[in-house]
């Protein structure tokens, strides 16, 4: 995660060249992530714009936007469907 409480245009003006850019909302949360692999490119290549919605157990999505996890390299498991919902199944901390 790039941050939390923020949106996508707040950080596209701090890093105008970085097309690797997503805005999650879960709930009335959103934060930013920055996406550099994906290991099944089917619904990800169609994207119809840059936001997911996210869903998943609420202990998933902590650990996913926990302030101490902030900038970490973070490996997200995850069915993305064609409305742009990621159903989380896991978060793991790399970094």
């Amino acid at each position: 995660m790039v941050c939390t409480q923020c949106s996508l245009a707040e950080v596209q003006k701090l890093q105008p060249n970085n097309s690797q850019l997503y805005q999650l909302t879960y709930r009335q949360e959103q934060g930013v992530m920055e996406v550099s692999w994906v290991s099944n490119t089917r619904w990800w290549n169609h994207l119809t714009a840059p936001r997911l919605r996210i869903r998943g157990e609420d202990s998933l999505v902590q650990k996913l936007t926990a302030e101490e996890n902030l900038l970490k390299e973070v490996e997200v498991s995850g069915i993305l469907n064609s409305s742009q919902i990621l159903d989380l199944n896991a978060v793991t901390i790399r970094g």
